[in-house]
């Protein structure tokens, strides 16, 4: 599968588009992070879109820099912290959430380490097999990559909310073939991936609320299906 900005600022309209019509119409304010995410993911892939462009011109060292910056952050810091809180805030189970907020305060260990490293080291994208490929340097980077996979993955796996798997099976999925099949450029790969699946959260919330909870249309609700 080949990667390029076309594939990036299409994922991000799509995303944008779907995604500020589910935030007009949440039900409830413990649903915001949930309903955010493909708002978020969105502005990542735009991002990284910008910086596909940037790399191909090489001629803009700063920007690049800023770029991959960016993007880094959004993959590195925001999301070891969303992952658990957005399940924390809709959990109803009260064992389920002694756990999740566990995880949530691990999320932030692991967000803060991360960005530290960011800060600390030199970081640097290069394009590679038709995907961007995000070198940096951390201290015990192995044992940090298996607390971050905890961290993004389980909660959607112990939430008392079993729709939620609508999510989280896929992107689990997802992410084992991205490890096996993209091991260089994986955190663009999945962070791809996990924006694509991100569609499958108005499915969720549908059927957290019984029903649609946007009149969206027929044909563009197969379309996420299809994907």
């Amino acid at each position: 599968m080949c990667f390029g900005p076309v594939a990036s600022f299409t994922a991000s309209a799509v995303l944008a588009s779907i995604g500020t019509a589910v935030i007009r119409n949440i039900r409830s304010k413990k649903e915001i992070l949930f309903a955010a995410f493909p708002i978020l993911f969105a502005l990542q892939q735009f991002t990284e879109g910008l910086l596909w462009l940037v790399i191909k011109n090489q001629k803009h060292g700063a920007l690049e820099k800023g770029l991959t910056f960016a993007f880094l952050v959004f993959a590195y810091s925001f999301w070891p912290i969303l992952c658990p809180a957005s399940v924390y805030a809709i959990e109803y189970d009260q064992n389920q959430r002694k756990i999740l907020r566990r995880l949530i305060l691990l999320g932030i260990g692991t967000s803060a380490y991360l960005f530290f490293y960011i800060i600390k080291n030199p970081f640097y994208a290069t394009v590679l097999n038709c995907s961007i490929r995000y070198k940096t340097f951390v201290a015990w980077a192995p044992i940090f990559t298996g607390i971050y996979l905890i961290v993004t993955l389980l909660p959607y796996f112990i939430s008392s909310h079993r729709s939620i798997l609508i999510f989280g099976l896929p992107n689990l999925i997802f992410c084992v073939i991205a490890y096996f099949f993209y091991e260089v450029t994986f955190i663009s790969t999945w962070c791809f991936f996990a924006a694509v699946i991100s569609l499958n959260l108005y499915f969720f919330l549908r059927k957290l609320h019984h029903k649609p909870i946007i009149p969206i249309p027929k044909t563009i609700e197969k379309m996420i299906k299809a994907i």
